[in-house]
């Protein structure tokens, strides 16, 4: 629908309005006279109607000092809603919500929380061990660092060109 209004509007514009002695003028001009700037409105409206109702539907965002209760939502909600969730029912923007947060962790009041990830650890295709990066640096006795490290790219290489690669340790993050 908008593409062919798009078309009858360059159409309307290339046919009449380039050739109009009247082209120089203002637009209020054309609004009162021109009986084709009807079709033209006509068109652009359907082009740019969704983006017109969009901007009125659309609330400003609320500003100014923050409630006790939008401070009780983001400290029970931190952490398990995403910050697009909670713009959307605090109705505040993002650097709002990120500023508070801040602020809330500088006070000791919101603890920074992250999902610990799962590891499995495998020695030559053997299970060595499986738990969190801290488990399982203290079953092999290494770094909490090392177990991250034997996920990456680099550590796979290593352990696919090792003299042994069947005694090459790696590790794989587990998903949920």
């Amino acid at each position: 629908m908008k593409k062919k209004a798009r078309k009858e509007l360059l159409k309307l514009l290339n046919d009449n309005c380039l050739t109009c002695d009247h082209r120089t003028k203002s637009a209020s001009y054309c609004e009162k006279n021109c009986k084709i700037f009807k079709n033209i409105r006509h068109y652009g409206a359907i082009i740019w109607s969704d983006k017109v109702v969009e901007k009125e539907n659309k609330k400003p965002f609320k500003s100014g000092k923050w409630t006790r209760k939008e401070l009780d939502y983001l400290k029970v909600n931190y952490g398990k809603k995403s910050t697009k969730q909670m713009i959307t029912d605090l109705n505040r923007p993002k650097s709002s919500i990120n500023g508070k947060i801040h602020y809330l962790r500088e006070r000791g009041e919101l603890k920074k929380k992250r999902r610990l990830k799962e590891y499995a650890v495998y020695r030559g295709g053997d299970l060595v061990c499986m738990g969190t990066a801290v488990e399982c640096a203290e079953v092999l006795d290494v770094s909490v660092k090392y177990i991250s490290w034997l996920t990456t790219n680099s550590a796979k290489r290593r352990a696919d060109q090792a003299r042994n690669p069947e005694q090459s340790t790696v590790a794989v993050v587990l998903d949920d």
